[in-house]
């Protein structure tokens, strides 16, 4: 079982970033949360800062610039040793069943939330990945 410290929100809705962030404290959990309303900075971020632990990358689907889908098309290009760690979940609005197909095509998605974040249905993903988060202790 691997301890992920470090969750990435990427999503350019401050509000929901900022519920999920309570979220997780609400619910005893305290890793290290870095908030990006750019996808395109998140991609900047992960590809000078690869982590040695594994890493939970929260992505919303729409967003301007660059949009969800374009940001796992960049990501799943970078080099292996790079990605290898981050462990991206949708976590979008869209309950389009062709967005869920979609986004589960993509050998480094493993997971589809919707909005607003649930912690039960993230840590029944991140059980199957065996990875748990700092702090509550389950």
């Amino acid at each position: 079982m691997e301890i992920c410290h470090n969750i990435i929100l990427i999503d350019d809705d401050t509000m929901f970033n900022y519920l999920h962030k309570k979220n997780f404290a609400k619910h005893g959990y305290f890793p290290q949360l870095n908030e990006f309303i750019n996808a395109r900075d998140a991609l900047q971020f992960i590809a000078t800062c690869p982590s040695p632990e594994p890493v939970i990358v929260l992505l919303d689907i729409n967003m301007p610039g660059m949009d969800g889908w374009a940001f796992l098309d960049e990501l799943q290009q970078m080099e292996e040793r790079i990605i290898q760690k981050y462990k991206v979940i949708m976590l979008s609005s869209s309950v389009s069943a062709a967005d869920v197909t979609r986004a589960t095509a993509y050998k480094i998605v493993y997971g589809y939330l919707f909005k607003p974040l649930q912690m039960e249905m993230l840590r029944d993903i991140l059980s199957r990945l065996d990875i748990v988060l700092p702090g509550k202790k389950d």
